[in-house]
């Protein structure tokens, strides 16, 4: 028989997921209106959402280095929006959603 805990367990990974998606949309907004603080806000959500414990605490070592991959884009993202480089920041994003699909493949 399945575990109790894991309906919740997965329950709690859905939800980081659709935060996820809430964090990636705010960065698209940011960079398509050049609202870098937009862009900023998103990067950091993104960030605080690699940092949560449930999903930190994953044992997948493949999946942690896309955690990993993920946060350290979302830091150099938030410092590109703070820097005003467009260019930089959409370039970063995309990685980020590259690092995205392959984590989900």
């Amino acid at each position: 028989p399945a575990p109790v805990a894991k309906p919740r367990h997965d329950e709690q990974l859905a939800g980081m997921m659709l935060a996820k998606l809430a964090s990636s949309q705010k960065i698209v907004s940011g960079l398509v209106s050049e609202d870098f603080e937009e862009i900023r806000k998103g990067a950091e959500e993104l960030n605080r959402i690699c940092q949560a414990t449930e999903w930190a605490a994953h044992s997948d070592q493949i999946y942690a280095h896309h955690r990993q991959e993920l946060r350290r884009q979302a830091v150099k993202l938030a410092k590109l929006a703070e820097d005003r480089n467009l260019d930089g920041a959409a370039f970063t994003y995309m990685h980020s959603l590259t690092t995205c699909i392959s984590c989900h493949q």
